[in-house]
């Protein structure tokens, strides 16, 4: 099935983007056809060949539009000046220099804004928009977009109110107002539909089924992806492909079918490679990590997650860059209006030494108040100069605060690596040590050492539980799916998973809390945390102990659930290392069983994100309690 569907991909790319060949093509034929004329036909046929290339080599995009530059200046063609300029700014914006686009861009607009071409001009104020969103200043994005939209419904362009209403609901999506987002993506594709354009058709189902996931609506994200995919196909933009593809997957694994998720995540991953679109890389790359640990396959999960951090190291590089590109634009724009400034100033002086020749008491007025003026201009140029230094400092003081969160996550990734490194490899080294010699053992020593066996198989089931689960905790992007769920049904299945242990020591655990007692918090999460939580209580009690589970409402308005065992207890030094991230504190239950120390850290991360809270009390030989504290689950 997996090879079927990507070879039903490949194809309809293939056919796409050799469609898409026969118009360029076709397009290049009637230059050579006119190489002999230089008029303005020529210079749209440049115009509309850059824009055919830009998504496909941005290079021979901006060759295109410069020789289409070159041939308007030549022929004093200002129009065709400016619609070169427009091209220029989307190929250099296509290859990620924001600067060079927004150069263009601007070039282009003070043309149009001078001839009044309002088609022209809502293309630039749209394509502005665009840059604005990759440096991430979503207020100017959407002012330029918006003034583009309004061009565009008063001239009644629908193919360009298609483009328009698909950036401006993106842009929504992307400052958290989804359902007037969900509404202009859904009009989007209606409008780009009408005007057979398949590729704003293909992002709007985009934007609409990523809205959808936000929602848990599963069903409604998967076809509004199956549309964005097929739309994309058509288009032949690889970056749609591998975007809708992503999301196809990222849909299934939200419904907890990673088998299904994988094919589409891998081919999401290959075709982003292809685009170099490191953000769909990164994205997919995360989410196979999430496929992996939801089939418990460890090594490639960990292959996955090595694999992710490298791509987000490169992924804040690029971040950075664009940060500078905004600065560096702000600066520019800056440098720019000192000019203007300073032409006018000269351009003032030259009018009053006119002036003086003519009326020499006129001259000293007009000098006097140029002094003046002179000295605010300089005052306000001090004062520019003083903002770009703290602009400065706030940005080294952002890059300094950025090193220091990637070392901490450095510090975290080897701290994993190490506890693996440490308490995995010893207990599967005695196993194998074990199974080496079953052949020299007598029936009478197998089963002696089969319930041994069968603990040290338990440990280890139990650390690999707790790693796979502290890994996808260090994940960027991991979120907490809160709802109202029933505390003493979800200790009873934890206690009846861990039953076989108790049995074992002949622990029995009471279970004293109402069933109407409920939290509002991530049912996974939660029950996670107690199911270490009990594991560690049947770990140090001894045999025929006992465990007892409360629940109460504290003054607060939270529930409140007290785990007590009678076991052997903590020191005071101990509790003091129990949640502490920076040591690794672990030690033998009372029938040597094992653990690797990070069970009880993940318990609080777990119970923090659901806004409770953890402590425990205990003494050495008189047992210990965990009090946990989570809100309470809301009423209909």
């Amino acid at each position: 099935m997996k090879n079927l569907f990507l070879t039903v991909l490949f194809c309809c790319t293939t056919s796409v983007l050799f469609c898409q060949r026969q118009s360029i093509d076709s397009l290049l034929r009637e230059i050579k056809t006119k190489s002999n004329t230089t008029d303005s036909t020529a210079i749209q046929q440049l115009v509309a060949l850059s824009f055919s290339y830009y998504q496909i080599n941005a290079d021979s995009a901006i060759y295109y539009a410069q020789q289409a530059l070159t041939l308007a200046e030549d022929l004093g063609y200002t129009l065709g000046t400016a619609m070169a300029y427009n091209r220029l700014g989307v190929a250099y914006g296509a290859k990620g220099n924001y600067i060079k686009a927004l150069e263009n861009y601007y070039n282009a607009l003070r043309i149009i804004e001078k001839i009044g071409n309002e088609k022209w001009l809502s293309s630039t104020y749209n394509n502005l928009g665009y840059i604005y969103i990759q440096v991430k200043d979503y207020p100017k994005a959407l002012e330029l977009t918006e003034k583009s939209y309004q061009l565009s419904k008063k001239n009644k362009n629908e193919k360009a109110l298609a483009v328009n209403l698909t950036n401006i609901a993106w842009l929504n999506e992307l400052v958290g107002k989804i359902d007037l987002a969900l509404v202009q993506a859904y009009e989007a594709m209606r409008l780009a539909a009408s005007v057979n354009d398949d590729y704003h058709v293909a992002i709007s189902w985009h934007i609409a089924g990523r809205i959808y996931l936000k929602l848990k609506n599963t069903d409604s994200a998967y076809i509004s992806f199956s549309k964005g995919l097929e739309h994309a196909n058509k288009a032949g933009i690889k970056i749609q492909i591998a975007y809708n593809t992503l999301g196809i997957g990222d849909t299934y694994l939200l419904q907890y079918k990673a088998q299904e998720a994988i094919p589409y995540l891998e081919s999401a991953l290959a075709t982003a490679k292809d685009a170099n679109a490191f953000e769909v890389i990164a994205q997919a790359t995360r989410s196979l990590v999430d496929a992996y640990v939801q089939t418990n396959n460890l090594q490639k999960a960990n292959g996955k997650f090595t694999e992710y951090l490298e791509i987000k190291d490169s992924l804040q590089s690029i971040d950075k860059q664009k940060t500078f590109a905004q600065l560096q634009l702000e600066y520019d724009l800056d440098k720019k209006q000192k000019e203007l400034q300073l032409q006018t100033a000269a351009l003032k002086q030259q009018q009053i030494i006119a002036y003086g020749a003519l009326a020499l008491a006129a001259v000293a007025s007009v000098m006097v108040y140029f002094l003046y003026r002179q000295k605010l201009q300089l005052k306000r140029v001090n004062q520019l100069i003083q903002n770009s230094h703290d602009e400065m400092r706030l940005q080294k003081s952002e890059l300094i605060k950025q090193a220091e969160e990637l070392k901490v996550n450095n510090q975290h990734r080897d701290k994993l690596f190490s506890i693996i490194a440490h308490d995995l490899r010893s207990p599967m080294a005695t196993l194998r040590q074990t199974i080496e010699n079953l052949d020299m053992l007598t029936p009478e020593n197998i089963a002696f050492i089969k319930d041994k066996l069968n603990n040290q198989f338990k440990d280890i089931d139990v650390t690999l539980t707790n790693l796979l689960q502290w890994s996808h905790q260090q994940l960027s992007g991991d979120f907490t799916q809160k709802a109202n769920i029933p505390l003493a049904a979800l200790l009873d299945s934890n206690v009846q998973l861990l039953r076989m242990n108790a049995n074992d020591k002949r622990i029995t655990i009471q279970n004293n809390i109402a069933a109407s007692f409920t939290a509002f918090a991530d049912e996974q999460q939660i029950s996670i945390a107690f199911r270490n939580i009990l594991s560690n209580a049947i770990k140090f009690t001894n045999t025929n102990g006992r465990i007892t589970l409360f629940g109460s409402i504290t003054e607060s308005n939270m529930v409140e659930i007290s785990i007590t065992d009678d076991g052997i207890g903590m020191s005071e030094e101990q509790l003091q290392k129990l949640f502490n991230p920076k040591t690794h504190f672990t030690r033998k239950g009372t029938q040597e069983e094992k653990g690797v120390g990070l069970g009880l850290l993940l318990c609080k991360e777990f119970i923090e994100k659901n806004d409770g809270t953890i402590h425990v009390t205990s003494s050495v030989g008189n047992g210990t309690t965990f009090y946990i504290r989570l809100p309470q689950g809301h009423t209909a």
